[in-house]
Parts: structure tokens; sequence; C-alpha cells
């Protein structure tokens, strides 16, 4: 049965975790603008960097409920791991599709090469019993819902991210 304390706390971790971070990024986004404005131009967040910053914010939200199932369930991976993921996936498009749109395709291919090698981790073989596949699927399609909204297809990420979640308890 969940009490009201295993809602709470994974809110009040969400909220440590990703809300120093978004702060940390607006603070370095301003300082770094700023200084490397060209003479005569103010410098500062463009909405392109509003954009992306709200794009790798979803990602991380929508990660968050993923990983704190898997972490619920007794997971090694948990809510902090799904949610760096998500960010890592996130960014990476995000640049990858708005910096280099010629080869963004290569960027992509990188982040799911990548994340499988980091999901390929998780598996272990206990004697008969293989472990971890679940949780390795969950990272692989946490993955890939960051890349989505990297990407900016919000709603698309918002309905998939439901596909990361587990009812076998492994």
């Amino acid at each position: 049965m969940l009490y009201r304390s295993h809602l709470l706390s994974p809110l009040k971790r969400l909220f440590s975790s990703a809300v120093p971070l978004i702060i940390v990024a607006l603070i370095f986004g301003l300082t770094m603008d700023a200084a490397f404005a060209a003479p005569g131009e103010t410098g500062g967040t463009t909405r392109f960097d509003l954009a992306l910053l709200v794009r790798i914010g979803v990602a991380v939200a929508l990660a968050f409920p993923i990983g704190w199932e898997r972490e619920f369930r007794g997971s090694e991976a948990g809510d902090l791991t799904f949610m760096l993921v998500s960010l890592g996936a996130a960014a990476f498009t995000a640049v990858g599709i708005e910096n280099f749109p010629a080869t963004a395709e290569k960027v992509m291919a990188g982040v799911v090469t990548g994340v499988g090698f980091l999901g390929g981790g998780m598996i272990l073989k206990d004697g008969g019993n293989v472990r971890g596949l679940t949780t390795a699927a969950a990272i692989w399609a946490t993955a890939a819902v960051g890349m989505l909204a990297g990407v900016g297809e919000l709603l698309i990420a918002g309905t998939g991210h439901r596909n990361g979640y587990s009812d076998s308890g492994v």
C-alpha cells in the first residue's frame, strides 16, 4: 500500500535534483551569452535557449516517474539515473538538431548506441536467472522519450513515456 510519505518523498527528490540543475543552466546561459556577445549586442538568454531548456526540462520531468517506479520496485537504477539519461538524450539531440542539422542523425545514433551500452551493463546473469532486463529496456525507452523531447515532439514524448512503466516487478 502506498502511503503519503511514499508519494511526497519522490516529489521532494524531483525538486531537489531538477530545480538546482535548471537554475545553474539558466545562470550559466545568461553569463555565457553576455560574455560572448558581440560589441553592441546586449547578449542574454534568447527564446531559442529557453526553448531548449523547456525541452530538456520536459524530458527530465517525464523520466522521473519511470525512474521512481523502477526504484520503488527495487531496481538498481532509480529516479536520478533515469532523469540523467533522459536529460543527456534530450540535450544531445536538441543540440544536434539545432546546431548540426546536416549530421543530426549521427548524433542521435550515438545517443542510441551509448544508452544501449549503458543498458547492457544493467543486465546480469545470476545462475539460471537473468536480472535487469526490464530496467535496461526502461532506460532505453527513457532515452527515446528524452530524444523525442529534444527534437521538440513534446506531445509524442508525453504519451510515449507511459511505455517505460513495468508491471513485471523485475
